[in-house]
């Protein structure tokens, strides 16, 4: 009872400085961040860090992992049906396009609600100024999300999935959706709100689907 109890305070510690450590490292970059200004928002003690993860790096690498969970728990499901469609060469281009829509249309869902904002801080970090832990988002998730948006797009435009133009092309459908997260303030002091609404985020993805139509459905 006694190690079970430890455990789990192991556990639950860990999962606050993980926590603490996705705010900290989101507002103010692994530089800016120390290992005290992470340990007082966890409520821990300085010395959890070095004993649960070693270094900042390897907890830095552990929030990584914790947002590539997430991403697996909230996208995987449907990138696998997305793949198990593809199975059938003879997709007809409606099909194709509503695949590449519902994609799209989740990563909206996901990336623009306000739970996440700290979330998309960290992401934007690494793709600024990758680190050692964007392989871990590239990876485990990135490469099999873009891979799979890049088969639909290559798809629909009668071009190899594997070229250089379906990769630019497909990164392009998705900053459709990416743009939002980079400079959304923007966005959002032009709609005068400090958040999107459900409305803001239907009509976000009502234009996303007329532009993937306008673009490949012909």
């Amino acid at each position: 009872m006694v190690m079970g109890g430890r455990k789990g305070r192991d556990v639950a510690t860990r999962d606050k400085l993980i926590s603490a450590g996705m705010e900290v490292f989101g507002e103010y970059g692994f530089d800016g961040a120390t290992t005290r200004m992470i340990a007082s928002r966890a409520g821990v003690n300085l010395a959890a860090i070095p004993y649960y993860f070693g270094s900042k790096k390897e907890l830095y690498n552990a929030v990584a992992g914790r947002i590539v969970q997430y991403a697996q728990e909230a996208v995987k499901p449907l990138l696998d049906h997305v793949n198990r469609e593809l199975a059938d060469k003879n997709l007809s281009r409606r099909k194709l396009c509503d695949l590449l829509v519902e994609i799209l249309s989740l990563y909206v869902d996901l990336g623009l609600s306000g739970d996440v904002r700290i979330v998309d801080l960290f992401i934007l970090r690494e793709q600024i100024r990758p680190s050692g832990a964007f392989s871990i988002f590239y990876d485990r998730m990135s490469k099999y999300e873009h891979s799979t948006c890049t088969e639909l797009v290559a798809r629909l435009a009668g071009i190899p999935a594997e070229s250089d133009e379906a990769i630019i092309r497909a990164h392009s459908v998705l900053g459709q959706v990416a743009v939002f997260f980079a400079i959304r303030e923007t966005v959002l002091r032009r709609l005068g709100r400090k958040e999107f609404t459900e409305k803001d985020l239907t009509e976000l993805k009502r234009i996303i689907r007329e532009s993937i139509q306008t673009q490949f459905g012909k």
